[in-house]
């Protein structure tokens, strides 16, 4: 689970910051131009989010977007 607030996206770093009450929850992963896109679901914070591998070790951030809304879309 992403620590720190290593994302330009307020919005995961709330939930993110909240490490008693934020669930971490996976859905899917994707790899793309040597960052790996993390989709999280089945919890509050239902987000993309990215991790970026630097000297052979994978670091969260700095894009995420998402989250969960009372609009379409």
């Amino acid at each position: 689970m992403p620590t720190n607030s290593p994302f330009d996206f307020e919005e995961a770093n709330q939930y993110y910051d909240d490490v008693e009450n934020a669930k971490f929850a996976c859905t899917d992963v994707t790899y793309l131009d040597g960052r790996l896109y993390v989709v999280t679901g089945y919890c509050d914070g239902d987000f993309c989010l990215t991790l970026r591998e630097e000297d052979g070790e994978w670091t969260w951030g700095p894009t995420a977007w998402g989250g969960k809304g009372d609009n379409p879309g």
